[in-house]
């Protein structure tokens, strides 16, 4: 069952330790992904999702807290985060540049 929580409710910013506790150290297993979903539409309105269902979860929290606008949990599965604009560089900056 998901659960949702929005930048500003009460209970925002204890999901969120929860969700860092959770899923810290979490390597998963083969099956174990994360992934950006930044599409030009949403870039517009300010937002982009990360979705993820190992420890990359507790990575962004730890990261980039001040950035997450919203949290869809949906437990042991995984955690989507909408994410500011403003706290994203671009999908093609996880590469590295070869020379």
């Amino acid at each position: 069952m998901e659960q949702r929580y929005i930048k500003g409710d009460k209970d925002f910013n204890k999901a969120l330790r929860e969700i860092k506790k959770r899923f810290h150290g979490k390597a998963g297993d083969s099956e174990s992904e994360s992934m950006i979903d930044c599409n030009k539409g949403d870039l517009k309105e300010g937002f982009v999702w990360f979705y993820s269902n190992n420890k990359d979860a507790a990575k962004l929290i730890e990261r980039s807290r001040k950035f997450i606008l919203e949290v869809r949990d949906h437990g042991e599965h995984g955690v989507h985060f909408k994410m500011a604009r403003e706290g994203f560089r671009s999908v093609i900056t996880a590469f590295k540049v070869a020379r």
